[in-house]
């Protein structure tokens, strides 16, 4: 038997205490991050992100959505087995102060709220700041993380959690609702090309009335030149330079904040020989796998 749907973290759990060479965590399954409005509200200004950025505690996400098991601290964008992810900055991401602390720095957070024109390192700004989540395990967890680190820079919020199609159907996805803070976005690729990591979610030609993937409604004016002439790019090692570049762009302007690159966990009995398709998450590839 093998398992391909995701399992229950408590299967997880099982299967790494008790059945270790029987569990796969394949990387390269996606990426989570924190969407912020970076057209409107507090958090258009760069400065205001950079803050939530540095306060988060994405260890503490990284624990509510399973552990190290199933996800590797999210640095940047291009997400491991993507073409671009070293020039991104590989595993530690791009060296900017807010992207040092995983457990946060509530210094380095003041420091930038300061910067975005609050001189008491605290928001002042009075607006009620809407978070929409999602429901189902772990995301709740993992949203009040964020929001516990939003109160913490002084922010009154606005929790709402719905189901995850509804997140993204009537909130998140849908630019005229203008929410502030979407803690349970994530995004896997089409193919293991950069671009396809990177333009639907940032782009700013890509944001859509309904069904908007860019969430944050990013629209940098260099950033969507350099998007544009990286589509015309050929040839691999030069893509994921361009693109690379362009991944660091936007953490260096705190587009989101990543929390995690995603395992994906599947499970075989043991008795299979499992091959792992790549390609599909890591799901068991029925063509290679066999009895042993």
């Amino acid at each position: 038997m093998v398992q391909n749907d995701t399992p229950a973290a408590s299967i997880v759990k099982l299967a790494y205490q008790h059945y270790y060479d029987q569990l796969v965590a394949v990387p390269g399954a996606g990426d989570f991050y924190v969407a912020l409005n970076n057209n409107k509200g507090p958090f258009a200004n760069v400065n205001t992100r950079k803050a939530l950025f540095a306060a988060l505690d994405r260890e503490a996400m990284i624990k509510a959505d399973g552990g190290t098991v199933v996800a590797q601290l999210g640095t940047h964008f291009i997400y491991p087995g993507t073409s671009g992810y070293a020039q991104g900055g590989g595993d530690t991401g791009p060296q900017v102060d807010y992207n040092m602390y995983p457990g946060g720095n509530m210094s380095v957070a003041t420091r930038y709220m300061r910067a975005a024109g609050y001189p008491s390192g605290r928001y002042t700004g009075g607006k009620t700041i809407r978070v929409v989540g999602a429901t189902g395990d772990p995301f709740p967890r993992i949203a009040s993380v964020v929001n516990h680190a939003l109160q913490r820079l002084g922010f009154t919020t606005d929790l709402t959690l719905v189901d995850q199609s509804v997140m993204y159907q009537k909130f998140c996805g849908v630019p005229a609702r203008q929410i502030e803070v979407c803690p349970n976005v994530g995004w896997i690729r089409d193919f293991a090309d950069p671009q396809t990591v990177l333009a639907p979610t940032f782009a700013g030609y890509n944001i859509l009335p309904t069904g908007n993937p860019n969430i944050g409604q990013v629209t940098d004016p260099s950033i969507n030149a350099a998007m544009r002439a990286g589509e015309k790019v050929v040839g691999v090692t030069a893509r994921a330079r361009a693109w690379g570049t362009i991944d660091q762009d936007l953490v260096r302007i705190a587009a989101a904040v990543p929390w995690a690159f995603i395992k994906n966990p599947v499970i075989r009995s043991g008795d299979v020989r499992g091959v792992n398709d790549l390609s599909n998450l890591g799901t068991w590839d029925y063509a290679y796998s066999s009895l042993k």
